[in-house]
């Protein structure tokens, strides 16, 4: 422990002559290598890589708010947002060891989603259903448009 100490010390050193950075001192602490190391959304340890309970904190939280969103009745109106949210979270969580906390946050998703949204490829993907995709519906407004206006703005509203 204290070759590691003096090891950090002259780290600090190098970095202020060198590069001119600095460490935050309470960011910056010693522990065994089974612990891990958090770096940028993940804990990092030998031979593994886990999504932080911060993110999936934040995972939760965002469906719970959608999840209230579709209860009030607003759900094809938010699809496309939900869709994107979703799959950021899963998209960090695919490069780590989390297919369980996919699948259970999955679980998290009101059953009232699923007429807008399914889950692909192994729970790596949350897809909009096809008939609610903006160019979907712009077709189908095409397709039934007589009057010759085309692309008004009250079309997608």
């Amino acid at each position: 422990l204290e070759r590691l100490v003096e090891l950090r010390k002259e780290m600090d050193k190098f970095l202020q002559e060198q590069l001119r950075l600095e460490l935050h001192p309470k960011k910056v602490r010693i522990d065994h290598y089974s612990k891990g190391v958090k770096f940028v959304g993940y804990v990092l340890k030998p031979g593994r890589r886990y999504t932080t309970n911060r993110i999936i904190g934040h995972l939760y939280d965002t469906i719970h708010r959608y999840n209230r969103i579709a209860e009030q009745g607003d759900a094809e109106r938010y699809a496309e947002i939900f869709v994107s949210s979703i799959n950021s979270y899963w998209g960090i969580m695919r490069h780590s060891n989390s297919y369980r906390r996919r699948v259970k946050s999955a679980g998290w998703i009101s059953p009232l989603w699923f007429k807008y949204v399914y889950i692909a490829a192994g729970y790596e993907k949350l897809v909009l259903r096809p008939c609610y995709k903006p160019r979907y519906k712009a077709r189908q407004m095409l397709k039934t448009r007589t009057d010759g206006k085309f692309f008004t703005p009250e079309m997608f509203e």
